[in-house]
């Protein structure tokens, strides 16, 4: 194979950098097979933007990171709702401390200029201002600089640059969609998401279950289950260690839950074998302790270290303040990011 080449899985695809290690479970079959697919379609004659298919969780965007690794290239990812403006991601005017405009290149110009893998997750959701923008890239021209005075200040596309997308259907329907080719992804199948999960079988199959089949759900639950509850190898594990990981479950359902949660808790409640008032009493009633020692601070369940010595808890620790900040704790304790909404 030549060195401008890397193989990944059987397929050749250009090489960009120096590969980086990869977190992703590879030795699963669908999951080697969605970054096959993804591969071929990478190479598809003319360079075209790319769809990647499949149900949410599914695996989507780790299989293009996944390859992005082995190929040496760097992913830029967007999440692009209707909120979003448009005009941003290429550019936009600031104003110096002499008081003159400069034009300041937005993160999608950057991409494109720099020769980076551009990610627009959900791309059939995206509005038509961002699709009429993507719709350029994606005839394989360069991305203009709208309302600037000078055509020759439009952004220069870098031979390296890819557009790839996330779909939640086969086929989905978009502005320039007849210019993309599609690579589907399958979902994990219960086999494979039980050994990615890597915990002792008294509560791999129920991590498994309350994820609902989504390889990012279940690899997120376990690595906080793995991170804040002792457990031991065997087929049963103990009623409070088995609360202790639907709680760890069920903050991330009740994170990406926009129906009913009293349901998605009892989901959970019933993969973990346990009561449900029992378990909505642990996620909705409980008064979490917040405590300050010398080396940082105790969230409930969840201990933070700091480097500033003790901190200074200047909050009214009410219930409801108290579990929001447990789970605030719990996503900074395991690097997860965080996206608060509300009034």
């Amino acid at each position: 194979l030549s060195p401008a080449f890397v193989d990944v899985f059987g397929v050749a695809v250009l090489r960009r950098g120096p590969p980086a290690r990869s977190p992703y479970p590879t030795a699963a079959a669908s999951f080697v097979a969605n970054c096959r697919s993804l591969a071929e379609a990478l190479n598809a004659p003319r360079r075209p933007p790319v769809v990647v298919a499949g149900k949410r969780g599914a695996g989507r965007t780790a299989a293009i990171r996944e390859l992005a690794s082995r190929c040496g290239a760097v992913v830029r990812e967007f999440v692009l709702d209707e909120a979003c403006d448009a005009r941003a991601l290429v550019g936009y005017h600031e104003v110096a401390e002499d008081g003159r405009f400069s034009w300041r290149r937005g993160p999608l110009a950057l991409a494109v200029e720099r020769g980076e893998w551009a990610v627009v997750e959900d791309v059939d959701r995206a509005s038509l201002e961002v699709l009429a923008l993507l719709k350029p890239l994606a005839e394989g021209f360069s991305l203009g600089a709208a309302g600037r005075a000078l055509a020759s200040e439009s952004v220069r596309r870098h031979a390296g640059f890819r557009l790839l997308g996330t779909a939640t259907t086969e086929e989905a329907r978009f502005l320039g969609r007849e210019h993309w080719v599609e690579a589907y992804c399958r979902p994990l199948d219960r086999a494979e998401l039980m050994a990615i999960v890597g915990l002792p079988a008294s509560v791999a199959a129920a991590v498994v279950d309350a994820a609902e089949g989504s390889a990012r759900d279940a690899i997120k639950m376990a690595r906080r289950v793995r991170d804040r509850v002792n457990l031991e190898e065997g087929p049963y594990a103990p009623e409070a260690k088995r609360l202790l990981a639907a709680v760890e479950a069920c903050d991330v359902v009740l994170g990406r839950c926009r129906g009913d949660a009293a349901e998605a808790e009892a989901n959970v409640a019933e993969a973990f074998g346990l009561e449900p008032d029992h378990l909505r009493m642990r996620v909705r009633a409980s008064s979490p302790q917040i405590t300050s020692t010398p080396r940082g601070v105790q969230v409930g369940r969840v201990v933070l270290e700091t480097t500033g010595g003790a901190p200074d808890l200047r909050f009214a620790p009410t219930p409801h303040a108290a579990r929001l900040l447990e789970r605030v704790a719990a996503c900074v304790a395991s690097r997860e990011p965080v996206l608060l909404v509300g009034e």
